[in-house]
């Protein structure tokens, strides 16, 4: 874990988010005694959002008619 002041972060963001690119925990810390954590995130499995397939998906003209073949399973 890397750990700076607060009051250096700002000359060294680039390197902050360099380090935490590699992985790296960075943790900042205030004059106050609190603390932020920088921490890297994994990259999430794609998740369709709704409506995303529209005008992908075409219904052929005769979706409704009986399919030969199955006259016996129709009521």
């Amino acid at each position: 874990m890397y750990t700076i002041n607060l009051n250096e972060k700002n000359d060294r963001l680039v390197e902050l988010i360099e380090k935490v690119m590699q992985g790296e925990e960075v943790t900042i810390l205030c004059d106050d005694g609190s603390s932020f954590e920088l921490l890297p995130t994994k990259n999430k499995p794609f998740r369709p959002t709704f409506g995303s397939a529209k005008g992908l998906i075409q219904i052929s003209d005769n979706f409704d008619e009986p399919i030969e073949g199955f006259e016996a399973y129709q009521p």
